[in-house]
């Protein structure tokens, strides 16, 4: 018996599993924080760099973007997939979510909008905006007002809501509405439609299609079905891992080394590309699994329960302070050798770092409002 496996037996596979979970998401949030502020910093073109440094940041990015970004989204949907299924009748879990969705979810979906927009808003009026301005109203067409315009773009998201992170929530949302519904189809196919999710997801989930609800669709139905069949993940990740790493490895090399920056993200990347990039994340599911599990069962990583309860407050509030907190780095380093570089990763450790604190402090002198405003 490996160390592994004896790690394994000992903590047990729930435990295990669980622990697992913990531990990904407050990194799996530093990513999401990471990928914005570099592309924030470079690609928006909000910071002023020499030529040497420009290239040395849009390497570093494109390295994010192959190998770091749009991996940790589909492992949250995977997640909460995988935590939907109680162990009961559909029927009976679909009551109890339902009855949760306006705390857990709908609320907290408009306040941290709200938050956003109110904090662009601000931004725009130091800047002399009038307060339609501030508030980015459009004018209005021939069908609908700009006020509602403004609402439907703002708080559904065409594509993306004001406050950027929130198209999980939004889309996890839709998930949990219709999920008797995967619920039924996983069932009939014996869970062969997800070979279906798939290849959709594979093929047309990228920014030339745009068809990015298939993430959801695609890692929620996979972790809701390995749950419901009672799939060990972690021993599946475990067999899949060699294969898993060579696939990913592959894949996000390969996309680095034919990454045009110049084509803003995944825009205008050749289809190809785009199917590497997504196969590549597919493989970073179980690859990640297994490398955690691994640590946590030989007690190389500690499991901080308290690091993960902040995830989700680090993922919807480092958005709408992006400006500000760039602009003071940039501000406070711009002047020193790669000082842009500097800027960049100083911004990604403090905010996260930062907001990681400001959410232990809320939760322990406001606990009521915290639980509010974080869906528990």
């Amino acid at each position: 018996m490996t160390t592994q496996t004896k790690g394994y037996a000992m903590l047990g596979r729930d435990t295990l599993i669980s622990k697992t979970i913990t531990v990904l998401r407050w990194p799996l949030a530093f990513l999401v924080v990471a990928d914005h502020y570099f592309r924030y910093g470079m690609i928006a073109g909000q910071m002023t760099c020499s030529p040497t440094e420009v290239n040395l940041i849009c390497t570093i990015e494109a390295f994010i973007i192959s190998f770091l970004k749009n991996y940790p989204v589909p492992v949250f949907f995977f997640i909460s997939g995988f935590l939907l299924y109680l162990g009961d009748r559909p029927a009976n879990y679909y009551r109890i979510k339902l009855r949760k969705l306006p705390r857990e979810i709908i609320f907290p979906y408009l306040f941290w909008t709200v938050f956003a927009i109110v904090i662009f808003a601000i931004y725009r009026s130091t800047q002399g905006a009038s307060v339609r301005d501030a508030l980015a109203i459009p004018a209005g067409g021939n069908y609908l007002p700009g006020e509602v315009k403004w609402l439907i773009k703002n708080f559904i998201g065409t594509p993306w809501p004001a406050n950027l992170p929130l198209w999980y929530v939004r889309d996890l949302l839709l998930l949990i509405i219709v999920s008797p519904i995967l619920h039924y189809l996983l069932k009939w196919s014996k869970g062969w439609i997800l070979v279906l999710f798939g290849a959709l997801y594979i093929v047309f989930n990228n920014d030339n299609v745009g068809l990015r609800f298939l993430t959801g669709l695609f890692f929620f139905s996979t972790g809701y079905w390995v749950r419901y069949m009672g799939i060990d993940i972690l021993r599946v990740a475990g067999k899949c891992f060699i294969p898993a790493m060579v696939i990913y490895l592959t894949c996000a090399g390969y996309y680095f080394v034919n990454f045009d920056m110049a084509t803003d993200d995944t825009i205008g990347m050749p289809l190809f590309n785009c199917i590497l990039k997504n196969i590549a994340v597919i493989a970073f599911l179980p690859l990640i699994f297994h490398l955690v599990s691994r640590g946590i069962a030989k007690k190389r990583i500690d499991v901080n329960p308290m690091l993960a309860s902040a995830s989700f407050f680090v993922y919807v509030t480092h958005y709408p302070i992006k400006h500000a907190v760039v602009r003071l780095c940039e501000f406070s380093f711009g002047g020193m050798p790669v000082g842009g570089l500097i800027a960049l990763m100083v911004a990604t450790i403090a905010t996260t770092l930062l907001l990681t604190a400001v959410y232990l402090l809320l939760k322990r002198y406001l606990p009521r409002f915290m639980r509010v405003i974080d869906g528990r």
